[in-house]
């Protein structure tokens, strides 16, 4: 072996190569060490800039030094670099803005911060993130124009920006996203068209640009998007035809353009190009023509919407091979054609065991609902005929669908008979609606069964007889009642009180009677109450004010009486009152919705008064109240009366009793007294007043005149008062002699009563109302039988119905009627002859007269 010298100075060389090798490699590691760190710092200030912009929230507990920033709560770092590359927030109640310096989390590849409440603009800073996958902002409040700049993005896979308020144009830039195959817009105030760049987004399987307000055509570049599975266009402003080339996309599982303004019609062979068609939504356009039968080959089809279109013809037979058809809807469109077969479609479905929605209302489908409409599926739970010209009875059968709970709806028909009590055994319906048909009979009471009904509707049809108690009384009615527009009769039940949360209520236009019942106060939700065309009678319960929130309520065209309730004007969303056409009296409020004569109707009332000067009634009359009295004088008063009346039935009985054994010693009574007093010839008036002589005479009046004159009797002499004059046949009454006779207390209390009778039944039983206006003792005759009778009319007034009538045809102010010391006080005030001679003056003089005639 060959040994090689090395000299020292070969030694020194090699070392100092060593010593620079190591240095260069130790400065290489101390500057990628250096690196990393910075790195890395800039992704922890990125972060805390990024919680800065948003008000404090429990997620940031954990963001703080003490841990490494890879340990923060939402963040995932990679193993390698240690990098931010996903930052997970979703659903943590986030109120803020999504700062710029995101922008300068270089390594990020998802951002997922939906469902909080991110406000102003999406970062344009988000565009510098040329590794980021995967965007999820949905369900913020996000506003601004979409980020052009979210075109760098080229490693796009999925962008969901669903549920904001973004506005603008859709950029076309974004078309060159070439990897994206998620794209969802929906619900935004997105505005312009549909980019035809699209159409070069060749990874895309998903887009979703509903429920914006987007114009113009579908661009038919998107039938090159080959990969296509989900197409969702529905709530736009889209006009024109769907390009065929879309119908040629054999992956489109789920086709939504519904609620625009696209027309023409269905291909033919839709059912052979979209074999894998599971949603298909149409509804709300313009579509004409038939409804293809190759729907039958798209067996996996569960949805199948085409409401309100113009659809025509019958509609296929052969559906029933879908199998897995939960939702067929093509209300309201042309189908049918008012003919007997129209609805045999219905067997065929019956083989859809998985159908629970069937909308067939607001068609042209005739005949008769086939018995087969129970061998339909044990999961329906809604039912929709109505709207269309279907006649005959409802099948019992139907009883069969025990499981609809959202609705049955069968009404706007020809339906006849009466409603099948088995109708009782659906328990679980939500809305029961048979109106406008030609049902009679009465109300099933089993309907009462229905324990979750929110809405019943049978009116318009011919039902007769009363309401079931346990009907008006489901609880869970909240939407409405409405029995309107039948032959109902009976009282409306006071279980209505049960209604607590019913919205609204009609039993307008039956044959109700009987009163308003006032527990129809307890129903608090009640915004709409018609009870209109009606016999309810009585009046306007004064609960109703407690109906806090009622905006409309008609009570016309009943037998109503009394006054209004004044509490009703503070019923403070009241839009429309109708009180027409009953028998009201009184003052019309004037505040709450009686001061907007726009939102009233009295008409028909003739009794009502007052109100807004709009209304135009008369002014109502003005009550003069009288003074109030101190409580201990009333007492006293009411006491002092009680005690009076004792003495009087004391003095009475005593009086009577004396009388009667006086009357058994004399046989020669008052009566027979009397009568001989009375029986006296004309010649001996004639000679008593000198030939009715002017100096006897004491006055004439409107039934002639009256004198005075003296009998000689062969035993004594009297004075007489003689009414009348030569037609006169016999004297009517004597006024005194001198063994005057003495009337007992019974006989004055009597002649009291009679007076006292007299002048009720001339004032509230005669029509018009007699006033006699000179009541006083002379005027007051006496019978055989001492019963008391009013006379001398001859100032009588008759008493008009209107009181400013009777005023201006009676008043004067020429002198004062009647006589004096018995003329009413109140004619020497300035009152209207009404309120003075209305009272017959002081009618107490003529009884203080009897009792004492000093």
């Amino acid at each position: 072996m060959k040994v090689q010298n090395t000299t020292p100075k070969q030694i020194h060389s090699s070392t100092l190569n060593s010593l620079a090798m190591f240095s260069i490699i130790f400065l290489l590691c101390q500057h990628g060490s250096t690196g990393a760190h910075l790195s890395n710092q800039t992704d922890k200030l990125a972060l805390l800039e990024f919680k800065h912009q948003i008000a404090d929230n429990p997620v940031f507990n954990s963001w703080n030094t003490s841990l490494h920033f890879c340990q923060w709560k939402g963040v995932e770092c990679g193993h390698r670099h240690r990098r931010v590359i996903g930052l997970n927030l979703t659903d943590q109640n986030m109120f803020g803005t999504i700062s710029p310096h995101i922008g300068n989390l270089s390594f990020l590849r998802f951002i997922d911060l939906r469902d909080n409440h991110f406000h102003s603009e999406i970062p344009q800073q988000i565009g510098y993130l040329y590794r980021l996958i995967f965007l999820n902002l949905t369900n913020n409040i996000l506003g601004g124009p979409l980020p052009v700049n979210l075109s760098r993005c080229f490693n796009f896979r999925a962008v969901s920006l669903r549920g904001n308020h973004l506005v603008g144009m859709i950029p076309v830039e974004l078309g060159s996203l070439k990897k994206l195959n998620h794209l969802s817009l929906e619900s935004n105030n997105l505005t312009g068209f549909i980019p035809a760049s699209f159409g070069n987004l060749s990874s895309l399987t998903k887009i979703s640009l509903a429920k914006n307000n987007i114009k113009g055509t579908i661009p038919s570049e998107l039938g090159q998007l080959t990969n296509l599975v989900f197409i969702s266009l529905g709530v736009n402003n889209l006009t024109g035809t769907i390009p065929s080339s879309l119908f040629n996309i054999s992956t489109i599982t789920d086709f939504w353009v519904a609620t625009n303004q696209l027309t023409g019609t269905l291909p033919a062979n839709i059912g052979l190009t979209l074999p894998n068609l599971q949603g298909f939504s149409f509804g709300g356009n313009g579509f004409h023509g038939e409804i293809p039968s190759s729907f039958s080959n798209a067996s996996q089809l569960q949805i199948f919407d085409l409401v309100r279109n113009m659809l025509t013809g019958h509609v296929p037979a052969n559906l029933g091979s879908l199998q897995n058809l939960y939702q067929f809807n093509i209300a309201d469109n042309l189908l049918g054609t008012n003919e007997t077969d129209n609805l045999s479609f219905i067997t065929s479905l019956s083989n859809c065991t998985d159908l629970q929605i069937l909308g067939l209302n607001t068609n042209n489908f005739g005949g008769e609902i086939p018995s087969s409409i129970g061998n339909l599926s044990v999961q329906l739970n809604a039912l929709a005929l109505g709207g269309n010209y279907i006649s005959g009875i409802i099948p019992a059968a139907i009883e069969s669908l025990a499981n609809l709970y959202v609705a049955l709806l069968l009404g706007g028909n020809k339906l006849q008979g009466q409603i099948p009590s088995s109708l009782g055994n659906i328990t679980l319906l939500d809305i029961l609606d048979l109106s406008d048909n030609k049902l009679e009979g009465n109300i099933p009471a089993s309907i009462g069964n229905c324990k979750k009904l929110n809405q019943l509707d049978l009116s318009q049809n011919n039902l007769i007889g009363p309401i079931p108690d346990n009907v008006v009384s489901i609880f869970s009615l909240s939407i409405s009642l409405n029995l309107s527009r039948n032959s109902l009769t009976g009282s409306l039940p006071v279980e209505v009180g049960t209604l607590i949360n019913i919205n609204a209520l009609d039993v307008s236009d039956n044959k109700f009677t009987g009163s308003i019942p006032e527990t129809i106060a307890a129903c608090l939700s009640l915004e709409f109450l018609y009870i209109q065309g009606n016999f309810f009678q009585g009046i306007i319960p004064s609960a109703l004010a407690a109906l806090k929130g009622i905006r409309e309520l008609d009570l016309s065209r009943n037998n109503l009486s009394g006054e209004i309730p004044e509490d009703m004007e503070k019923l403070p969303y009241l839009q429309y009152l109708n009180l027409s056409f009953n028998e009201l009296e009184g003052e019309v409020p004037k505040k709450g919705a009686f001061g907007n004569a726009s939102a009233i109707s009295i008409l028909g009332n003739n009794k009502l008064c007052g109100g807004i000067e709009e209304l135009k009634l008369p002014s109502c009359r003005i009550k003069v109240k009288k003074p109030r009295r101190h409580l201990a004088f009333k007492v006293l008063i009411i006491a002092s009366s009680a005690a009076m009346l004792f003495v009087l039935i004391i003095i009475s009985i005593f009086l009577g009793s004396r009388r009667r054994r006086k009357a058994r010693k004399d046989p020669a009574s008052l009566d027979s007294t009397l009568k001989r007093l009375l029986r006296i010839s004309y010649h001996e008036l004639y000679r008593a007043t000198a030939g009715f002589s002017p100096q006897n005479l004491i006055g004439s009046g409107s039934f002639g005149s009256v004198y005075k004159g003296k009998r000689i009797h062969p035993k004594r002499s009297s004075s007489l008062r003689v009414y009348g004059k030569r037609k006169l046949r016999y004297v009517v009454a004597s006024a005194s002699s001198r063994s005057s006779t003495t009337l007992s207390l019974i006989q004055r209390l009597n002649l009291a009563i009679d007076v006292a009778s007299a002048i009720h039944y001339l004032h509230n039983f005669c029509e018009p109302s007699i006033i006699h206006c000179d009541l006083k003792p002379s005027n007051i005759l006496l019978d055989n039988d001492l019963t008391a009778h009013v006379g001398d009319f001859g100032l009588a007034r008759l008493l008009s119905n209107s009181a400013n009538t009777f005023a201006q045809a009676q008043s004067s102010s020429m002198g004062i009627k009647g006589s004096i010391g018995y003329a009413a006080p109140a004619q020497g005030d300035d009152e209207d002859v009404q309120d003075s001679c209305s009272q017959d003056g002081p009618w107490s003089i003529p009884i203080i007269d009897q009792w004492d005639p000093q």
